[in-house]
């Protein structure tokens, strides 16, 4: 799903609601609304991974 530019259906369909995600040293981003945004937010960028491959 994610290779096919589906991302945000990915994450609602395998997501627990009480997923924990953590980068590196950042807080961990708890819950499934929570990574959700975070996504989003990435996908945004001007320039996401699936675009500069």
């Amino acid at each position: 799903m994610v290779v096919e530019g589906k991302m945000m259906e990915a994450c609602e369909k395998y997501y627990h609601e009480e997923v924990i995600r953590q980068e590196n040293n950042t807080e961990p981003r708890i819950g499934k609304l929570a990574n959700q945004q975070f996504e989003l937010e990435f996908l945004s960028m001007p320039c996401s991974w699936m675009e500069c491959r």
